[in-house]
């Protein structure tokens, strides 16, 4: 009886990298199956970074939201009165520096966010 062949395969893609040794028969027969089951594991990765992007953006636009109602009613309360006093107006302020410094980090955040997105599909390529 013959004795099988020893081949070997190695298998590099970005910083991931597989080295396979075996007869041919195991190879063409097992290795695939691994290399789908590594794909699935790196889409559902993608998918669960997708699902986080999604949450922290919807809760994003929740405070956006939120903002944009405080500072409404700060200003139909300014508007309705004739003399806008000191108070008043410092108390406007201050929410439009909160509102910018929100805004700030909300895009920083979502800044970051696309960033490590693009970095987790840039290293799976």
């Amino acid at each position: 009886m013959a004795e099988a062949k020893s081949t070997k395969l190695r298998i590099k893609a970005g910083s991931f990298e597989v080295e396979f040794e075996g007869t041919e028969g195991f190879l063409r027969s097992d290795v695939p199956k691994l290399i789908k089951s590594v794909n699935e594991l790196h889409s559902s990765e993608i998918g669960l970074a997708a699902n986080l992007l999604k949450k922290d953006l919807e809760d994003s636009i929740s405070i956006k939201a939120e903002l944009d109602q405080e500072m409404e009613t700060i200003r139909s309360t300014i508007g309705s009165k004739s003399d806008m006093g000191e108070m008043a107006s410092l108390q406007l302020q201050m929410v439009i520096e909160r509102m910018s410094k929100a805004m700030s980090t909300l895009s920083n955040i979502l800044k970051k966010m696309n960033d490590t997105a693009s970095a987790i599909v840039q290293n799976m390529k």
